[in-house]
């Protein structure tokens, strides 16, 4: 048996690095963090250098005389690459072969643990470790931890070279190919009823080819993931098309749509630009959007005569804890609630009781706190913080949170007893159905806003876990379902929050690594966003603010430089939501 690893099959490839791109990736790295200034900060370390070299990569066709390993390690590398119809990879293929195999979905391996072995002398096989999936849309799912796949190549002699004959189903593709050819974007849809029309993020990813501001209005506009539409939907009427490309002229977005893409009633109307601005202005080329019909007049959000919209026009279809004002981070100090800031005041919610847990809706109106023994749920609203009601009496209540529409989320009981139940505004609790793992798994829930997705760590046969579910409501009442694993790299993790609507700070850890802070996208890429602190228990996030931290004792705030700032006494550190 002879084996070829991956540090073998440069030989494939001619890489082209402008100049100014390498210098970049010489300096990346050699930013660090200063370990000068106030003795009380805890200095962070382990954050990842970042660096935006770009680099060109051509795959190159068989050669004559190639070994079956040769031929599958270069039919590898050009899979790696996004070349229109994958035509170099193709010619490692027999053409019967190139005509049967299916190029939709990716398994992402981990090149550095990846080898070639020959069987039998027309049989090929490839041992690696899957890291992640894209599906045929798009859309990414983390793997479990360390999962070792195997792969077999079928070859055959054609005109006297090999070729291969049986390839596996769909794209493999090494993490380091993948996150330089492939880009995550996110397409942007409307919650369904009975939640309130806010928007919410469909993370795909897309060649970095075809991320032009024309592909990603297509992508918009072939609709939600299968994914998300059990609980997004659009706002584009069906059939909707572009008339012509999407040209961008001094930072502004020209969207030629055809006629009968244009809602009649005002408010999808309204719908669909914010759609359209959401998710064209990720575009670094893109500041500003005109939508129009084709030879039609440009079209107005909310009637109010302009046309040419920004990020800060849709605010209003925007989950609510993006909505300006940016909101306070809230803890618990000797049983009491306080507000963190320069000045540490105590509110927003005035109760005798000592707390333990508290929670504040996006917006800041609503009001939640459970008891020290969490035997006692209250609740209350900000303009009377006074006047508090005792919503339920349980064991273990935990795992406060609000969503966008002013229903509290609470986990309740302990094992095989274990409920999560939804209070709304006023009214009876719902106790919510739950698919795909089971209540007592829950360690930690943090609903989304927008009100259809939940953020969980669970407890599983594989250790712990963060999954994003979603939440659906029909007339059988609510349900948690369709779990997508993420950061499946990281280990004992212990405390999530959302970042934004398409981010998480999850608290865990890497194989052999400290505990610390780490940002997941929800389309997978995942980074450390600070170094261990000691005796870190949680973390919370919020839009536009600097995340927080909680010991067993004291409340941190993360500096722009990465330093962690202790803010005082407390627990229990949370932003609204």
């Amino acid at each position: 048996m002879s084996e070829l690893r991956r540090s073998e099959l440069c030989r494939h490839f001619a890489l082209r690095v402008s100049a100014a791109a390498s210098a970049l990736a010489v300096v990346a790295g050699c930013a660090a963090i200063p370990t000068s200034g106030d003795p009380q900060i805890v200095k962070a370390e382990g954050a990842p250098a970042q660096s935006d070299a770009e680099v060109r990569v051509i795959a190159q066709g068989p050669r004559p005389g190639d070994s079956p390993i040769s031929i599958v390690s270069g039919f590898l590398e050009a899979s790696g690459t996004t070349e229109e119809g994958f035509a170099t990879a193709r010619k490692f293929l027999t053409p019967a072969s190139s005509t049967r195999w299916n190029a939709r979905g990716i398994t992402i391996y981990d090149q550095a643990r990846f080898s070639l072995g020959e069987r039998s002398g027309d049989r090929v096989v490839l041992s690696t470790v899957a890291v992640g999936r894209v599906d045929d849309q798009g859309v990414y799912t983390a793997e479990p931890g360390e999962r070792s796949v195997q792969f077999t190549f079928q070859l055959v002699r054609t005109g006297g070279d090999w070729r291969i004959d049986e390839p596996p189903t769909g794209l493999l593709v090494s993490r380091q190919d993948f996150e330089r050819e492939y880009l995550k974007v996110d397409n942007y849809f409307v919650a369904r009823p009975p939640r309130t029309s806010v928007l919410v993020p469909d993370p795909v990813y897309l060649p970095r080819a075809s991320t032009s501001p024309t592909a990603r209005l297509e992508a918009l506009l072939r609709g939600p993931s299968r994914w998300l539409d059990a609980v997004a939907m659009t706002a584009v009427p069906t059939g909707a098309a572009l008339a012509e490309p999407v040209n961008v002229l001094s930072g502004v977005a020209l969207v030629r749509l055809t006629p009968e893409s244009l809602p009649i009633e005002g408010v999808q109307r309204d719908l669909m630009l914010a759609q359209i601005v959401m998710t064209l202005m990720q575009d670094p080329e893109v500041s500003q959007v005109e939508v129009r019909a084709l030879a039609e007049p440009p079209l107005s959000f909310g009637g109010a005569g302009n046309t040419v919209l920004r990020r800060a026009d849709v605010v209003p279809y925007l989950p609510a804890d993006q909505r300006p004002p940016p909101a306070p981070a809230y803890f618990v100090r000797d049983g009491s609630a306080y507000i963190s800031g320069e000045q540490m005041v105590q509110g927003p919610i005035a109760t005798d009781a000592e707390l333990v847990e508290i929670a504040v809706s996006p917006g800041g109106g609503l009001l939640a706190g459970v008891s020290s023994d969490r035997t006692t749920l209250v609740t209350g609203r900000a303009d009377d913080p006074k006047r508090l009601v005792s919503r339920a009496k349980g064991t273990n209540l935990r795992s406060l949170s609000f969503d966008g529409d002013g229903n509290l989320w609470v986990l309740s009981g302990e094992g095989g007893g274990t409920v999560v139940l939804r209070y709304p505004p006023s009214g009876p609790p719902q106790r919510v159905r739950v698919d795909g793992f089971e209540p007592r798994q829950i360690l930690r829930l943090r609903v989304a806003a927008d009100g259809v997705r939940l953020a969980l760590v669970l407890d599983t046969v594989r250790g712990t876990q963060v999954y994003v579910a979603q939440s659906t409501e029909d007339t059988d009442g609510l349900e948690i379902s369709g779990p997508r694993r993420m950061a499946g790299q990281l280990t004992g993790l212990r405390s999530v929050d959302w970042m934004d609507s398409g981010r998480l700070v999850v608290l865990g850890s890497l194989p052999d690594g400290q505990l610390q802070p780490f940002e997941v996208q929800l389309g997978g890429p995942v980074r450390a966003l600070a170094g261990t602190l000691p005796g870190i228990t949680e973390v919370s996030a919020a839009y536009g603010q600097p995340l927080m931290a909680a010991t067993k004792k004291q409340i941190y705030r993360l500096r722009e430089d990465g330093a962690w700032l202790p803010e005082g006494p407390g627990t229990a550190v949370t932003y609204p939501g």
